[in-house]
């Protein structure tokens, strides 16, 4: 939940408003999930946590979703410019006071505007980025990336003018490498170099990411390696998160490799065999269950293998 500190005078402004003069900064936001603030995804599973886990629990998750501190917004300007700290750097237990100044940079603004150097740290994004429930629900995006040691913010990475980038990202993280094995095999790299994080990470559980083997541009082996941790029950996958006991799989931490080898189906001698990892923001068997049709998933590295076979 967000703590009041004050109350804005006059009343807090939308998001629209700010607009009027940072149009170029308001165009990247509202094409975000920030925005957006929820999704389809979000409204069609959180009726089933208030059943699995109760009404406190899905008071949790809008508490960073839907924070509604100008009515109608979700996570509006005023969520990250009038935030003066955390009660803790989790759980949604941001500090907002409306009645101070803007954070923000610049001079001329015709209103009153103050550095805060917290508006730009990564423990801002860790408020509402680090969940400790409820059931299973756990996000460790701010412990990964304090651990990490990558010396860089959050906002350093993803805060392109507000436009909070994710997939473009993927091609300076994460290197993807595939090699011979011996006769009609291949082994399949996927090394986290630098992405100051697990990946996936966020709500880990909700994203897709997983190499094709690809052999003269026809996929030879789909999903050959899938990387992160998905829901279970009593050991076997399950598509939502409030169906599940326990977790299975597990994201790619920073500076470790996962790695496979994988066979040629037999009769296949293809002249180039490359690896090409996909990512999506949400796993078939998820949309699936909430009978949702979701984005597609997006290529973000390829990895090829001149094969003189």
């Amino acid at each position: 939940m967000i703590w009041l500190l004050g109350c804005g005078d006059p009343a807090p402004v939308s998001s629209d408003s700010c607009g009027t003069c940072h149009a170029e900064v308001h165009g990247a936001w509202s094409g975000s999930a920030h925005a957006a603030g929820t999704s389809e995804v979000f409204d069609a599973w959180l009726p089933r946590v208030r059943t699995a886990w109760g009404e406190p629990a899905a008071a949790r998750c809008e508490g960073c979703h839907e924070p509604e501190l100008v009515p109608g917004e979700t996570v509006g300007c005023l969520v990250c410019h009038a935030a003066v700290g955390n009660r803790a750097p989790a759980d949604g237990a941001l500090v907002v006071d409306l009645g101070a100044p803007i954070s923000g940079r610049g001079t001329g603004a015709p209103h009153e505007v103050v550095h805060r150097p917290f508006a730009s740290s990564s423990e801002l994004c860790a408020t509402c980025h680090e969940v400790t429930g409820p059931g299973l629900l756990v996000e460790q995006t701010g412990t990964e990336h304090a651990a990490s040691g990558s010396g860089r913010t959050c906002a350093d990475c993803h805060l392109a003018g507000h436009a909070f980038v994710v997939e473009p990202l993927f091609a300076d993280a994460i290197e993807l490498r595939v090699v011979d094995a011996g006769p009609g095999a291949l082994r399949i790299e996927v090394e986290n170099v630098d992405a100051g994080h697990a990946v996936p990470t966020g709500a880990a559980f909700l994203r897709d990411l997983h190499v094709d083997l690809v052999a003269d541009g026809e996929v030879v082996v789909r999903r050959a390696l899938e990387i992160g941790p998905r829901p279970s029950r009593a050991g076997r996958p399950v598509a939502l998160l409030t169906d599940g006991d326990g977790m299975v799989g597990a994201a790619l931490q920073v500076g470790e490799t996962r790695a496979i080898v994988v066979a040629l189906p037999p009769g296949v001698a293809p002249a180039v065999v490359e690896a090409e990892l996909w990512f999506a923001r949400y796993r078939p068997e998820v949309l699936d269950a909430l009978q949702i049709v979701g984005p597609e998933a997006t290529r973000v590295a390829t990895a090829r293998l001149p094969a003189a076979r």
